[in-house]
């Protein structure tokens, strides 16, 4: 039976029961095409008081799956409460969810921008009411000797800050087990003082039109005994790498899978008697924070870059730093500083020979044993984030005023020529303002006589190149979706509506690898990246996302804001023609 749910849209997608394998990409959605869409925003201009045409959907229910101990709690009438777990290593990106990294990370994640409900909600509270009222007569007719006693009505605001269970089963591994706990959380730094959960969290309805409600998206594990058998037949040498563009979530998936997936060995030991025994230990690289040819580069480095000849490099550039600096003038220091410079060139020289050919055997066999597991976002909350922290990628905009940008406006052309200091001016009292000043004063390949904003990304590799921001995701991640060889990738959603299904999935598709089990799931409140967010930690920013915040972020914020109709138009363009836009089944936001 679905949940039938109304809402006002541009395009139309009909969502069914999908019970065929998530290894097939037909997601049986339905839209306009893309110029069909451009012309509709246009006729909108003209046609603002035309009423949006309704549309059915009808999504599936999925069944929450409970544990064997939060059955045992359902029949005690409470949730067993848990304290937060501590913040992990610093690799990740730092603090947990989002507070403090990624956006990498991604990666990983951003500015919350409150909105109103999604559309329809009116519709499903009318269905839930109905539901409620014939399952309040089915309860009187089933127990008529309590008739005499008055049922207990719930007060408005109590039915407000009800957590829905689906909810509540994740945000019970953070502490959270009732809305008091919830309210007692809030976000101290801004001075949140709202007493209703709506402003903290979506409600299951909206999760469900937004992620879907059958688990989570998954592609690539039926590559899964390949990787175990062909690949890497000894356990021991198979490792879980990260990966995904900035601002995807890796830090966040970083963080979930050291803490949740373990790798046990067994080792002989000698006691005191010198007698032998077997005990049991964990592996501490199963999973790396990030692929060896680094989590932000193309895959087409797997064969050609290992992030060990960065640290040479990096080595070898301190050591001269550090004779240099030496207050001491001698024969020998000279001496040691040319001999320091020529071992930095030797470095360099060889980095730049790997990336152009392959690996000598030893990193290149590294490399290929590891499963890369590559974090998805949604392309409209990865374009706000990409807006707010923009890391290594380069392109011409004017942050807040039209960001995402794709298409040039009088806008640009008026900041073209404005002088630095007359930009930095405008941005006095930003907190990241050298940023945002580079981003109009490197005009990034932009010419004034353009009318697409190209962008550039400087890696340790290579410098790639981009028609857009919006290009940015779609090549990026076409890379990874083309492969041949075993590689899992996952939505960051399902991280945060689904992390039991996922990370469980994840890491049983490599043999040796062990679950920690749900009821042992960790999850961070805060956000997966730490640092300051200050000196040469400002690359992530200060504005950072936790699991709460994550929340509200992918199902309630503004996915189009920033952008003219002429930009959303544009991304609409760019994306119906992703495989991985389709196969992860991503909607096309109504336009605000």
């Amino acid at each position: 039976m679905g949940l039938i749910v109304l809402f006002n849209t541009y395009h139309i997608f009909k969502i069914e029961d999908y019970g065929h394998s998530h290894s097939s990409h037909n997601i049986h959605q339905h839209q306009y095409h893309p110029l069909a869409a451009a012309a509709a925003i246009s006729n909108n201009n003209n046609n603002k008081d035309k009423e949006k045409e309704k549309v059915v959907v009808v999504v599936p229910q999925f069944p929450l799956q409970k544990s064997s101990k939060e059955e045992e709690d359902e029949d005690d009438d409470e949730l067993t409460s848990q304290s937060p777990t501590e913040d992990n290593e610093a690799t990740k990106e730092n603090d947990s969810t989002t507070k403090d990294k990624d956006k990498e990370e991604d990666d990983d994640d951003d500015e919350l921008t409150s909105q109103s409900p999604t559309e329809g909600d009116e519709a499903t509270k009318e269905n839930d009411s109905i539901t409620k009222d014939d399952d309040s007569s089915s309860t009187k007719e089933k127990n008529p000797d309590e008739s005499s006693s008055p049922p207990q009505i719930k007060d408005d605001k109590d039915v407000e800050n009800e957590i829905d269970e689906h909810l509540l089963r994740i945000l019970r591994h953070v502490g959270i087990n009732k809305a008091s706990d919830l309210l007692d959380s809030k976000d101290k730094d801004n001075d949140v003082d709202k007493d209703n959960i709506s402003y903290y969290l979506p409600t299951w309805e909206e999760v469900i039109q937004h992620v879907g409600n059958d688990g989570p998206i998954i592609l690539g594990l039926e590559k899964c005994q390949e990787y175990n058998t062909n690949i890497v037949p000894n356990k021991n040498k198979r490792h879980i790498g990260i990966a995904g563009p900035f601002s995807s979530g890796t830090h966040y998936l970083s963080d979930l899978l050291i803490k949740n997936c373990e790798f046990p060995i067994s080792d002989t030991v000698t006691d005191n008697n010198n007698n032998k025994q077997q005990k049991l230990q964990h592996r501490k690289d199963g999973i790396l924070w990030q692929v060896p040819w680094g989590k932000h580069q193309s895959p087409k480095y797997r064969t050609k870059h290992n992030t060990k000849l960065n640290d040479k490099i990096r080595e070898a550039e301190a050591a001269v730093k550090e004779n240099k600096d030496n207050k001491d003038s001698t024969n020998e220091k000279d001496k040691l500083q040319l001999q320091l410079q020529q071992k930095l060139q030797l470095a360099k020289n060889e980095l730049k020979e790997y990336n152009q050919s392959i690996l000598p055997p030893s990193l290149l066999e590294y490399n290929t044993n590891v499963l890369p597991v590559v974090v998805v976002r949604d392309p409209w909350t990865w374009m706000q984030s990409m807006c707010k922290t923009r890391y290594a990628a380069h392109w011409y905009h004017i942050v807040p005023n039209h960001c995402p940008n794709f298409l040039a406006t009088q806008l640009e052309k008026d900041w073209f020529n404005k002088t630095k200091e007359e930009v930095q001016d405008y941005y006095k009292n930003e907190k990241q303002k050298i940023w945002m000043v580079d981003n109009v004063i490197n005009k990034a390949n932009y010419t004034i006589d353009k009318n697409i904003i190209p962008l550039y990304v400087k890696y340790n590799s290579e410098n790639s190149t981009h028609d857009s921001l919006v290009h940015m995701w779609k090549d990026w991640y076409q890379e990874y979706y083309d492969v041949t060889y075993p590689r899992l990738m996952i939505r960051l959603e399902d991280l945060v509506f689904y992390p039991h299904e996922t990370i469980r999935q994840v890491c049983e598709c490599v043999e040796g690898a062990v679950y920690v089990g749900d009821e042992n799931l960790q999850l961070n409140l805060n956000s997966a990246i730490g640092g300051s967010g200050v000196g040469v930690d400002n690359i992530h920013g200060t504005d950072r996302t936790g699991l709460l915040g994550a929340m509200a972020k992918h199902i309630k914020s503004n996915k189009t804001k920033g952008m003219t109709k002429e930009d959303y138009a544009f991304a609409i363009a760019a994306l119906t023609e992703s495989d991985v836009m389709n196969y992860f089944r991503y909607k096309i936001p109504s336009y605000y």
